[in-house]
This record gives structure tokens, sequence and C-alpha cells, in this order.
């Protein structure tokens, strides 16, 4: 059963995301463009912050100041 936490549209970015890591982590001869990049990072951002906010919600974790994708 299907509980629909998350938006559908997450399994495709993160299927995209985990696309684009093998390619930079083993594909030598092609590479990811830095405006590919910022976008990568910006739906990974978007994702971490729905399992938080999730999180939180139901309790598992506690709300803080800090955040997990603020740079440190």
């Amino acid at each position: 059963m299907k509980t629909a936490i998350f938006p559908k549209e997450f399994t495709k970015l993160i299927s995209r995301l985990f696309r684009q890591r093998q390619l930079g982590d083993y594909e030598f001869e092609l590479s990811i463009g830095k405006d590919e990049a910022l976008e990568d990072l910006g739906y990974a951002e978007r994702i971490v912050q729905a399992i938080e906010s999730y999180l939180i919600r139901e309790g598992f974790i506690e709300p803080s100041n800090k955040t997990s994708t603020s740079n440190n």
C-alpha cells in the first residue's frame, strides 16, 4: 500500500539524482554542467526539507534552528 506521504514527483527526482551521481562518480568521459548541478542541488534540498518536515511533524525529531541543509 502506498501512503503518499511525499509527492509522487520525488520518485523521479531521486532516480535522476542517483543517475547523476553515478555519472559523476564513474563516467570519466562525461561531466555534469554547473547549471545542471545547481538544479540537482535544488531538487536534493527540496527532498531533504520535505523529509525533515515529515520527521518533525511525526515527532521523530525535534525542530531546531539549524537545518540539515545548512552550510557547515
